[in-house]
């Protein structure tokens, strides 16, 4: 029925002009091929919507359909709000809020909340499936564990229990307990709880309150182990640490490398790595390709006290036996060459001071005061020369 005016003094219209009038006016008001069939339930305006939940509201646009008890659909095109209890699809194309209690898309295109109380801000073909998950926006993203958040980017997936995804691209976080990727491609933590990716691309995290902080394919697969960037780096020890650098291994509890390449401390507890194309060979040692004292000044006797004559001397050093051995703890038996402690405390007792913490059997590990020995060699040296020269002399007068 067509809206019919009439022009002109005392014209009238009759009883079926007026509800043409009054259905014509209903319909501009409702939309247009709009349906509403549940309980209290509203379709504001907008084409071909459908409200079939009770207490359900579509308050515009088109194709829409809700049908949840107390699912709104605030516009746009073809979005679907079909959970119980207030799940909302703000707007959008093709977006849909089937999760119960509150699920929520708030716009973007073909997205998709599942999980009760998930939320998904926007962006596209993003879901948000487990309870209380969130996608804030991006491309491709899925959140999939309870309290999981990804907050951007593209093809990222947080699926362990309350960890979050900053953004980057293919990023998966599966381990859950409060782990954390910021962002960086196609990185990974699989371990347990408390880890953190911070970035670069393709890192694992393997273990529990492990940290990768960025670079490039570096691992850390032991509990508390840590890699500070680079590429290529492994920390696998308990609480071990490679701060950068290239193809670096710490193998070794708490042992470290600073960075360099190419280093390993061979699975030694407590062994630390300065440099580059080193192994650890022993445990509590720091390892080092070279020691540069940048501008020198420790030499300089204005910065000494109490200096006197050193009174060992070739008497000592003659004493003193030489011996190869290996480390009881070393697996590959290397053998080395040196002085027993014990040999140097019997004839050289102040060069010998304890290890701070190291034990053996309850009593503190022995070490010694190698440079002393090797100045001691100065003194040898003079003594010979003095008895040499004396020879010399004495050889002259018989000649």
């Amino acid at each position: 029925m067509t809206l019919v005016t009439r022009q002109g003094k005392g014209s009238k219209l009759t009883i079926q002009e007026m509800d043409g009038n009054l259905e014509y006016l209903e319909r501009q008001a409702c939309g247009q091929d709009n349906t509403a069939s549940g309980d209290y339930s509203t379709v504001s305006g907008g084409y071909c919507n459908t409200v079939s939940g009770e207490g359900a509201t579509v308050s515009g646009g088109a194709n829409n359909i809700a049908s949840g008890g107390g699912s709104v659909i605030g516009g746009g095109a073809a979005n679907t709000a079909s959970g119980y209890g207030v799940t909302t699809v703000s707007g959008g194309y093709c977006n849909t809020a089937s999760g119960n209690y509150a699920s929520t898309v708030a716009g973007g295109v073909c997205n998709t909340a599942s999980g009760n109380g998930s939320f998904v801000g926007g962006g596209f073909t993003n879901t948000a499936s487990s309870c209380n998950s969130t996608v804030s926006g991006g491309c491709s993203n899925t959140s999939s564990g309870y309290f999981t958040t990804v907050s951007g980017g593209y093809c990222n997936t947080a699926c362990g229990f309350s960890s979050t995804i900053g953004g980057g691209q293919g990023n998966i976080d599966s381990t859950g307990g409060g782990t954390t990727i910021s962002g960086g491609t196609g990185n990974t933590a699989n371990g347990g709880c408390l880890v953190t990716i911070g970035g670069g691309g393709s890192n694992t995290v393997s273990a529990g309150r492990s940290t990768i902080g960025g670079g490039y394919c570096n691992t850390a697969s032991c509990y508390s182990s840590t890699v500070g960037g680079g590429s290529r780096n492994t920390a696998s020890g308990y609480c071990s640490t490679v701060s950068g650098g290239y193809s670096n291994t710490a193998s070794g509890a708490c042992s470290g490398i600073l960075g360099g390449q190419s280093n390993h401390t061979c699975g030694f507890a407590d062994s630390f790595i300065v440099g580059s194309n080193l192994c650890a060979t022993a445990q509590c040692y720091t390892f080092v390709n070279n020691l540069c004292n940048v501008g020198g000044g420790t030499s300089d006797c204005r910065l000494k006290e109490n200096i006197k004559p050193l009174t060992y001397g070739l008497n000592q050093l003659t004493r003193l036996e030489p011996v190869e051995y290996n480390f009881k703890d070393d697996d590959s038996k290397k053998t080395k060459y040196g002085f027993l402690a014990q040999c140097v405390q019997e004839i050289m007792p102040e060069l010998i001071y304890n290890h701070p913490t190291q034990t053996v059997e309850g009593e503190p590990v022995l070490q010694f005061d190698k440079e002393a020995i090797f100045v001691s060699l100065v003194n040898a040296v003079k003594e010979l020369t003095r008895k040499v020269d004396t020879l010399e002399s004495e050889i002259d007068k018989l000649k």
